[in-house]
């Protein structure tokens, strides 16, 4: 199969995780390829956080299956309603919150499919006895988490890995809202260090917020967190806590910290992750998306008439 992914947008991390890790990993098997603007005349498009006019889908659609993961695209319902002409348009939607897909069911064949484990740190044979909390994210996502801070304490110091502008040496906690009374300290997230930190906290904390899109989350993070072997703690209104009890692991609650950084907890985090490290490589991900590629081709194809 001739697969185009795109548009390349190295920016957001969902082309990482959905465009460029998805599309290397399938090229063994089909012809793939990436595009910045245009989109190429391929057998299948997959269409990642950003898609083109209706006018150009509706063009595109007559010949090419076309497939779009919508990744914090959308601000609310009302929105992918406004949308509904372009949703249309595909054959298939991948989202990759569970939450998200009633609402863009109405539209298109609607399937979820996870990230693949992407930054995870090797498994620790013992719990450790210290180490300081770890939140790493977006700036963007910072809010909530110093709202909560300014209510609740934290069993220990906080580490925060985020993006800083470009130039900046250091961004200080005050700079970032971070209530003064939280000790810890803040640094430019980079893969290596992603994998170096999560290595040396004992604790993650995840505080999401209540609009559109952070309450339909993917649970990426948490996932490799957890195949790391790291206990978190998360917000009990955050999608990826529903979505982890309904598999089997329950989450801690931020406000919980003898249960969030116990032995049990520790040892249940350490056997949910080994299943994450079975179930969700990059290879095994990449192959649940090119069976619903071989879904949504074919029923193009019979849409279109051809057997």
């Amino acid at each position: 199969m001739h697969i185009a992914f795109g548009p390349i947008a190295p920016e957001f991390g969902s082309w990482s995780w959905i465009g460029a890790d998805l599309a290397d990993a399938l090229s063994d098997r089909h012809d793939v390829e990436t595009f910045t603007n245009e989109a190429p005349a391929a057998e299948t498009i997959v269409f990642v956080k950003f898609k083109p006019a209706l006018d150009e889908l509706h063009a595109l659609s007559r010949h090419c299956t076309l497939v779009f993961c919508p990744v914090d695209i959308y601000g609310s319902a009302a929105e992918i309603d406004a949308d509904w002409r372009s949703l249309r348009q595909c054959d298939l939607i991948v989202t990759h919150c569970e939450r998200l897909g009633k609402y863009l069911a109405a539209y298109a064949p609607t399937r979820y499919l996870d990230h693949h484990l992407k930054f995870v740190a090797p498994l620790e044979p013992s719990r450790p006895n210290g180490g300081p909390i770890l939140w790493i994210g977006n700036q963007s996502n910072l809010p909530p988490l110093n709202a909560w801070l300014s209510r609740h304490a934290l069993p220990g110091e906080l580490w925060v890995l985020t993006d800083m502008p470009a130039g900046a040496g250091t961004v200080s906690a005050t700079d970032l809202g971070i209530p003064r009374h939280v000790k810890g300290r803040t640094a430019r997230w980079t893969a290596e260090r992603h994998i170096e930190w999560t290595a040396l906290a004992r604790g993650a904390i995840e505080v999401k917020g209540s609009d559109f899109r952070a309450r339909h989350k993917s649970p990426a993070k948490a996932h490799d967190f957890i195949a790391s072997g790291l206990p978190i703690a998360v917000n009990r209104e955050a999608a990826a806590v529903t979505f982890l009890r309904d598999r089997g692991f329950e989450v801690a609650d931020p406000t919980e910290p003898d249960r969030w950084l116990s032995e049990p907890y520790w040892r249940a985090t350490q056997a949910y992750g080994a299943r994450l490290r079975a179930e969700l490589s990059l290879q095994q991900v990449a192959a649940r998306l090119e069976s619903l590629l071989d879904e949504a081709r074919q029923r193009h194809l019979r849409r279109a008439g051809v057997t």
